[in-house]
């Protein structure tokens, strides 16, 4: 809208100053100046560019000014035959020529390109201009002012260049959001690859997309795709070098091969693709551990031009697809195993059925007494604590009540007595929620020696001067993908379990090293076969029985005298290293201490830098104009947090529900901030945002529930971009974060 404003105003003065420049000029004449040199000289249209010139009809002379002259790059003098000036046109049917300029049916204004007389180079010029005539209808002169208007011309392309550029980005990004969505829905290998490939060609327009995978150095095996009817399907065994030469050269080093004619490569290396009747395409090899392992090609049966947003859309189709094909068929390679030992039980049940009958029997008793006897711990030690800390708060709070009905003040010490409970219950619900699998993680790119190195300070005070703490960080340690904050809780966790096994004193060694999972190790822990980065917590302290350290990772168990431990350390930092893709493993020997290692996956990726712990910033205050809507259909909660926003500086507008939030929009309501539960009736906090985002696209959003298994949170990992809060919250979290999503440059 700025822009067309802009070029609107620039056009309204261009014609202000070209109709008093012809004004002048047909003064000039009127008053007998009919030669160039009485042209009306004008320094500050000369300064702006602007040159004058008159077309005598019946000599077929122009007379120009010394600015018209520089525009066309001649030697300045009075006139010019009409002939020389149309020797520079590089269109003469967009200007005018002697026919037009002699009745008078020339366009007064036009824009055109020469060729300059002095250099050659190429200009835009625009002419706006006036027919003279006599009193019986013939033209007598024709006459205006000449601009170049080539930089103008040139601002205004690269503006649209720059518009189209932006909206072909949040295209593709919306494209790759769909089909990310659409490939998590699929747990079979080729309906992802034929989806994929189907939603890729008709995307782009191509005739044939498909997947390979490579089965040995000289051959490879055609999977899913889909094609029109313009080429086949590939299908079957191919020699690897079936597309050529360079073809292959390109995708063993990992680069993408993107040819626009394959009719007319200069090395003819591309012959067998225009053989086979592919005449453009894109073709991306896939990696694993820097070998060439699979790819993606796209094919045309035309010749044609790809974009560099095309060929980044095609790169990142082509990995994603892979990866959800990997997922997939790592699901068919676990349903196969489960298959599998299903088979065989029955088999051997059968072989011996009258054997084992009994023995089953008495195994499913004692392991339905077990079950028992393990859900009576958990529920056992939910309800001990949960009782404990909600006496701590309401008692706290009876205190209060009691002592403000009194008119006494003094009741800060109850305040902090039932805020510390309710902190206390939400550390419980986080540990529980850890051990489920169910607390939302929000994994970066992490270097853990980085992260070593910035907890070393902490450890230190933590474990005391009778533990010496010894920190061996692994050379040439790869990344790994982890929410960063939930690996220092599991580390301190870890160490503080060793400073307790080590009542006198010891050693304690915390260290880092690359390893490769092998088949046989993955099975057995249900891992995948690849690279981990492993985090080893190692004591010099008591050790455990093989009987304890059976049960370490059973919630709410625990050798620690009472009030000296919840039980939950060990069983969230296993649903951790699960959730994280990886696995959490203890080895220990009575009277020799113990070891537990994380093994978490390598990621190919740089790692983003951490925060020192235990900095603590101000609060982050509302501003002028931040304006955030509170949408929950729990009262209470709404009101909290409403009243908590508007301490902190922010104008605050509430909803019970989504629909009463879109009417206030509707009615003229501007939000800046979103902030709403996620699972509400009628309307889910997911389904809110998105409608609202329609009606306001400027809109953030931050999302906030007390249960993560919803919208928001797929395979225990936040989707991304998605800002969350988990509840209950206090109120410096709710400073943090509302502040991160406003200062950050663009959140959804």
């Amino acid at each position: 809208m700025q822009s067309e404003l802009l070029q609107q105003y620039q056009r309204r003065i261009a014609d202000l100053e070209i109709e008093l420049a012809v004004a002048r000029e047909t003064s000039a004449q009127a008053r007998g100046h009919a030669s160039a040199e009485k042209l009306p000289v004008d320094f500050s249209l000369d300064a702006a560019g602007i040159g004058l010139f008159n077309v005598d009809v019946a000599t077929q002379t122009i007379h120009l000014s010394a600015g018209a002259c520089r525009l066309f790059g001649l030697a300045v003098q009075a006139s010019y035959p009409t002939s020389t000036f149309e020797r520079l046109l590089v269109d003469r049917n967009e200007a005018s020529n002697h026919q037009s300029r002699s009745d008078g049916s020339a366009a007064l204004v036009v824009t055109y390109q020469i060729s300059r007389a002095d250099n050659g180079a190429l200009r835009w010029i625009e002419r706006r201009a006036r027919v003279r005539r006599d009193a019986s209808g013939a033209v007598i002169d024709f006459g205006g002012a000449l601009r170049d208007v080539t930089d103008f011309r040139a601002a205004m392309a690269l503006a649209a260049k720059s518009h189209k550029a932006v909206a072909a980005l949040l295209d593709s990004r919306s494209f790759l959001i769909d089909l990310t969505v659409r490939q998590r829905a699929l747990s079979d290998p080729d309906t992802v690859m034929r989806m994929t490939a189907q939603l890729l060609g008709e995307r782009l327009g191509a005739h044939r997309v498909g997947f390979y995978r490579i089965l040995s150095s000289s051959s490879i095996q055609y999977l899913n795709g889909w094609s029109q009817s313009a080429l086949p399907l590939l299908s079957g065994i191919s020699p690897i070098d079936a597309f050529g030469a360079q073809a292959e050269q390109l995708r063993s080093r990992g680069e993408m091969l993107v040819f626009s004619d394959s009719r007319h490569d200069l090395e003819g290396s591309l012959n067998p693709l225009a053989e086979q009747g592919v005449l453009s395409g894109v073709e991306v090899p896939l990696l694993s551990n820097q070998r060439w392992c699979a790819g993606m090609v796209v094919h045309c049966a035309n010749v044609r031009g790809w974009t560099e947003a095309e060929v980044g859309v095609i790169r990142e189709v082509a990995e994603l697809a892979w990866l959800a094909v990997e997922r997939a068929e790592a699901f068919l390679r676990m349903s196969d195993q489960v298959q599998r030992q299903v088979e065989k039980i029955e088999v051997g049940r059968k072989d011996a059925k009258g054997q084992r009958e009994g023995r089953l029997a008495a195994e499913s008793k004692v392991h339905q007494l077990q079950k028992l006897e393990a859900v009576g711990q958990l529920t056992g030690g939910i309800a001990h604590d949960f009782n404990n800390m909600l006496a701590i708060i309401m008692g706290g709070l009876a205190l209060l009540q009691r002592k403000l009905k009194r008119g006494d003040t003094d009741v800060q010490k109850h305040v902090d007595s039932a805020m510390d409970g309710a902190k206390r219950a939400a550390t419980l619900t986080a540990r529980l929620l850890a051990f489920s699998r169910q607390h939302p993680l929000s994994p970066v790119p992490t270097d853990i020696n980085r992260l070593m190195a910035n907890l070393s300070d902490l450890l230190s005070r933590t474990l005391g001067e009778s533990v010496h703490l010894e920190l061996i960080q692994g050379a040439g340690l790869w990344n790994t993908l982890v929410d960063q904050n939930q690996l220092e809780n599991v580390l301190l966790n870890l160490c503080i379990n060793a400073r307790d096994a080590m009542p006198s004193g010891g050693r304690l060694t915390v260290e880092t090293n690359n390893v490769h999972v092998e088949q046989t190790y993955a099975l057995e822990y249900d891992l995948a076969v690849g690279q981990y980065v492993v985090l080893s917590v190692s004591d010099t302290g008591t050790g455990m029985t093989p009987d304890v350290l059976a049960r370490a990772f059973e919630p709410f168990f625990t050798t620690k005298d009472v009030g000296k431990g919840s039980g939950l350390g060990l069983s969230q930092a296993f649903g951790f290293a699960s959730q994280s893709g990886g696995h959490l493993k203890a080895y220990s020997e009575l009277g020799h201490g113990t070891t537990f290692k994380i093994y978490l996956p390598r990621h190919f990726g740089d790692a983003v830098g951490q925060p020192l712990p235990g900095l603590r910033q101000a609060l982050r205050q509302g501003r002028v104009g931040e304006i955030i809507m509170v949408v929950d259909d729990e009262d209470r909660m709404r009101a909290v947090a409403s009243e908590t926003l508007r301490e902190l500086g922010y104008t605050v507008v509430d909803a019970a529900n989504g629909p009463e939030a879109l009417a206030k929009i509707d009615a003229g309501q501007d939000v800046t901030v979103l902030f709403t539960d996620i699972i509400m009736p009628d309307m889910t906090g997911r389904q809110l945002a998105d409608l609202a985002l329609k009606k306001l696209p400027h809109l953030k959003v931050l999302y906030t529930t007390g249960y993560t298994r919803n919208a928001v949170v797929h395979n225990g990992i936040l989707d991304p971009g998605t800002n969350f809060l988990a509840k209950p919250y206090s109120i410096e979290d709710l400073a943090g974060k509302m502040g991160d999503v406003l200062d950050a440059a663009d959140c959804r």
